[in-house]
This record gives C-alpha cells, sequence and structure tokens, in this order.
C-alpha cells in the first residue's frame, strides 16, 4: 500500500509482498523480549518496507508517534515461533493482548490497535499458529485447546515486560475462542482483569452442512480451495482480502474444521448439562455482536454463552457481519464504544 494511502483504508496502489519477502522478513526477527525499538519508515530491509507500508503500519506511526512499536517472537512450547507486534507508551494504564480470527493476522486490525492506544492501553498482538507471519500449517491447528498455550505466550509477556499493569484480552471470531480456550485451561491462574469476545466462534453458521462436508471430505482431503465470503459491508476491506493480500491463505484446512468440530461438541455437552463455567466467572466478560452476522450462528452463540457466563454485558450491533473489526465506521464505531467504556473501569 502505497504511503500516500488513505490511513487503513484498504485503497490499494503498488506492489504487494512477494513470497520470498515474506520469508526473508520472517528470518530477520528477534525473540519480542530483546526486539528494539523499531521506525517502520526506515525498515532494516527492503521486506520490512514494503510490509510495513502494505499493511498500514506507515499510517498508525504517523497517528500515535508516541507509541514504541516492536516486532520480534514469541516461541511456544512445541518450539513453533510466533510473530508478535508490541506498542507501549508512557503512563499506560493496562495493557491488552490482541487475537485475530480465521485467515486474518495482525496487518489486518491496525484501526482497533489505534483505538486502543487512543484509550491509554499497551497492545501486543500475536499472528496466530501458520497465519500471517507465523509458523505452522497454513490456517491450520490439530485442537481449540492448543489456542489456549498462544494466549497465554502473549499473557506472559505482557506481565514480563510491565508486570506492574493489569493485562487484558481481547479476541475476535477464532481469537476470541482462543481467550476462552485459555480462560478454560488457566481460570483464576490466568490472571486477565477483562476479556472482550467480538463475534466468537462457537458454533459457525450453517453448522450441520459443515459437519457434512467434514464427513464427506475428511477422509480424502487435508485441505480445500477457500471461498472468500462478503462478511462486512466494507466492500474495500473484502475486496483487498480476495485481490491484494498475500498473507491469506487459499486453501481451508480439515484438521481445522475438526479441530472447531471438537470445539463446537464441548461447549454443546456443557450447554446440554446446564453447566455455568466458574473460568470464565473469575474474568468480567464483554460480548459485541453483530446480528448480520453468517459466519457464526450467533443466536446459539449467544445462548450458550448466557449460560456459560450469565454475568457477561452482551452488546448486539444492529446488521453488523462477522467481521467488526473491519466493518464501516456506522457497525464499527458502536463497537468501539462499547469496548472502551468496558476497558475504561480498569
Amino acid at each position: 500500500m502505497a504511503n500516500n494511502a488513505l490511513p487503513f483504508s484498504f485503497a490499494v496502489a503498488g506492489e504487494a509482498l512477494t513470497e520470498p519477502a515474506i520469508a526473508e522478513l520472517r528470518s530477520q526477527l528477534s525473540p519480542l523480549n530483546s526486539a528494539a525499538v523499531m521506525d517502520v519508515l526506515d525498515g532494516p530491509s527492503p521486506a520490512f518496507t514494503d510490509y510495513f507500508a502494505h499493511y498500514g503500519f506507515v499510517e498508525l506511526s504517523a497517528a500515535k508517534p508516541h507509541a514504541q512499536y516492536r516486532i520480534g517472537t514469541l516461541a511456544l512450547s512445541n518450539g513453533l515461533q510466533l510473530v508478535a507486534h508490541s506498542w507501549s507508551q508512557v503512563d499506560a494504564r493496562a495493557t491488552v493482548c490482541l487475537f485475530h480470527g480465521l485467515f486474518d493476522h495482525t496487518g489486518l486490525y491496525l484501526t482497533l490497535v489505534e483505538h486502543l492506544l487512543s484509550e491509554g492501553l499497551n497492545v501486543i498482538a500475536l499472528d496466530m499458529p501458520g497465519h500471517g507471519l507465523s509458523e505452522g500449517a497454513r490456517a491450520a491447528i490439530q485442537s481449540f485447546t492448543d489456542y489456549a498455550a498462544v494466549v497465554e505466550s502473549a499473557v506472559n509477556h505482557a506481565k514480563h515486560v510491565a508486570p506492574a499493569l493489569p493485562v487484558m484480552a481481547l479476541g475476535q471470531s477464532t481469537g476470541a475462542a482462543a481467550v476462552m480456550n485459555y480462560q478454560l485451561a488457566f481460570g483464576e491462574r490466568g490472571a486477565l482483569a477483562k476479556a472482550v469476545y467480538l463475534a466468537p466462534l462457537i458454533r459457525p453458521h450453517k453448522w450441520a452442512l459443515i459437519r457434512g462436508a467434514i464427513a464427506l471430505l475428511g477422509p480424502m482431503l487435508a485441505t480445500f480451495p477457500r471461498g472468500f465470503s462478503v462478511n462486512s459491508h466494507n466492500q474495500d476491506f473484502c475486496d483487498f482480502l480476495k485481490l491484494h493480500d498475500p498473507l491469506q491463505s487459499r486453501s481451508l484446512s480439515i484438521p481445522w474444521l475438526k479441530a472447531m468440530a471438537g470445539w463446537v461438541g464441548v461447549i454443546a455437552l456443557r450447554f446440554e448439562k446446564g453447566e455455568a463455567a466458574p473460568e470464565l466467572a473469575d474474568t468480567p466478560l464483554l460480548i459485541v455482536q453483530g446480528t448480520g452476522d453468517k459466519t457464526v450462528d450467533w443466536q446459539k452463540n449467544i445462548e450458550y454463552l448466557q449460560e456459560l457466563a450469565p454475568s457477561a454485558q452482551i452488546v448486539l450491533v444492529d446488521q453488523a457481519k462477522h467481521h467488526l473489526v473491519n466493518e464501516l465506521d456506522s457497525f464499527r464505531t458502536p463497537m468501539f464504544e462499547s469496548v472502551a467504556h468496558f476497558f475504561r473501569s480498569i
């Protein structure tokens, strides 16, 4: 994206990153704990320059010049290297760990990062396993419980670099499921001050059809071609994903679908047993959901969450589609305002 593009507009100009450039960028990263503050206008290589320009890091830096930006890696216990981004500022009142949805990456969430920085919050954002710049099979995971370790890596880093600050988590879609898995795994020991789920993935839209596809294709395929749904009223964003984002996986992983099926089953069983989740009660929770969402079965998901976390605050955004972070302003603003109000009481 050219430097003169409108901030975060997804109005494309110039050349996108190539696969060799992406590989070069990955190879130049050091652990986040030792990463130096980076000037996005003066990256260490052309690969960094292209990446920062293409996704709007340059515009974010201009909007928030006081925020110190770092990019580096966080290692999971299995050796997988995740790419993480951090923005820190003087007198921050808390740190927010940000987790994106399926097929996404941090470069698509900079409007949210800017909003959080404006609220006096530090931000740590991960590219999830197999997404963006992180290692791993593309857009795949063996079990949703594996996401707990991903969230743990970011939370631990946040506590290490700013131990005096409360740590909060925010996830969109699969990212919300990741935060929820972390809470279920660690409960009170996770010590999140607050959590936000945006359009959380528990049961997807048209679940019966998806379950049939898993049964039919699972024995024969590891992946199949991905379709690009219109998951936002922001057509520029949808076009950018399909046509101009080289970090988008072009296939859907059968193992990921099977992992999602396991996740659906776990929550459905707890719901059927009428079991609240005390692990979720330890953390104040905000759920923001669009009523025009055709990616998740949002009515059923809200029903599940009201049973599991009856004290959660729920905000419905009329007619908003699934990708709340990249909706049009008329739909996104109520989400931003709800998140800001929720986090201000920390």
